[in-house]
């Protein structure tokens, strides 16, 4: 499965905007201010980062915190966007 997702996670790391569905009509996402480049365990974007999901057909939006500058993450095999402990959202080959 992991090849078949690697190319799918190398055009997620362009554009500005990640947005995901799942079955039960949950959207998140989140958005990054540049394109990101496919790197290994090197944190990428600005605090203009941001995810967010749907409560109810309504946004929620979270912000860095500013507590560190762990934004973005994007390898060959995942994206990652948030840090600190854990990722507020993680895609991988397990979709």
């Amino acid at each position: 499965m992991g090849s078949r997702f690697q190319p799918s996670i190398e055009e997620a790391c362009f554009g500005p905007a990640k947005v995901v569905g799942d079955r039960k009509g949950a959207v998140f996402g989140g958005l990054v201010e540049a394109p990101l480049r496919p790197t290994n365990k090197k944190y990428q974007g600005t605090n203009s980062t941001f995810v967010f999901t749907t409560t109810a057909g309504h946004p929620d939006i979270f912000r860095p915190t500013g507590a560190n500058r762990y934004y973005t993450l994007c390898s060959t095999d995942f994206l990652a966007i948030g840090g600190g402990g854990h990722f507020a959202i993680y895609l991988d080959g397990d979709l």
